[in-house]
């Protein structure tokens, strides 16, 4: 497990290392645009988990 969660070298990056921007004109940090890509990545792991190691 450890080499899965380690902070270095492990599969997840961590939060500095995840950006999110979206250009448009909306002032919220998470805009709709970036909340429903976020939301469509997560329905994509929900259906197919094994797609965490090609995004990574």
């Amino acid at each position: 497990m450890a080499r899965l969660c380690g902070p270095e070298v492990g599969m997840f990056p961590a939060p500095k290392h995840i950006t999110m921007s979206c250009s448009c004109p909306d002032w919220a940090t998470v805009c709709k645009h970036v909340a429903a890509v976020m939301y469509g990545i997560g329905v994509r792991l929900d259906e197919e988990p094994e797609l965490l190691f090609v995004l990574r």
